[in-house]
Parts: C-alpha cells; structure tokens; sequence
C-alpha cells in the first residue's frame, strides 16, 4: 500500500503508468485499492480548490499551491531519509 500511495502523491508519474506497473507486479488489490484511493485525495482538493476559487481569490489559489509544493518537496526528502535508513537488499 506504502509503494502505491506514494507514487499516487507525485504528479509527475501519470497514472495509467501506475495501473500497467501494479498489474504487472504482485500488488494485491486491498493495497492498490486502498493506497490509490487515499493517495488520490490530496490530488483532488488542490483541483477542487483551484477550480472554485481561480476566478475570485488569486491568493487562495497561490496559497493552495505553495502548499501543494511544499508537501511534494517534504515528502521528497522525507522518503530519501527513509530510504537510506532501509537495508540493502
């Protein structure tokens, strides 16, 4: 679920890539299900705020994406760190 979640979070990997990949691993479906669907949240808010709120508050959208890009970059080293600290395989 970890694997999924965290590839639903980047918004550079386009989701299509995601699906063929976790297909073809052995990715059972609770995990892909469940890491697809909290992974898709974050997503979806920053869509839903920047559509609702474009045309009125500039500064919301702004804020929304500092936000946004915040979290990607923290998240960035946050799984680097994390990733040191496993054991290679």
């Amino acid at each position: 679920m970890t694997a999924i979640l965290t590839l639903r979070l980047i918004p550079i990997v386009p989701f299509t890539a995601i699906n063929y990949g976790a297909g073809l691993s052995s990715v059972r479906f609770r995990d892909y299900f469940f890491g697809s669907a909290l992974g898709m949240i974050p997503g979806s808010i920053a869509y839903v705020a920047v559509g609702a709120y474009a045309s009125t508050n500039l500064w919301i959208v702004g804020g929304a994406t500092t936000a946004l890009v915040l979290m990607v970059v923290g998240g960035a080293f946050y799984g680097r760190r994390y990733a040191r600290k496993l054991p290679n395989p």
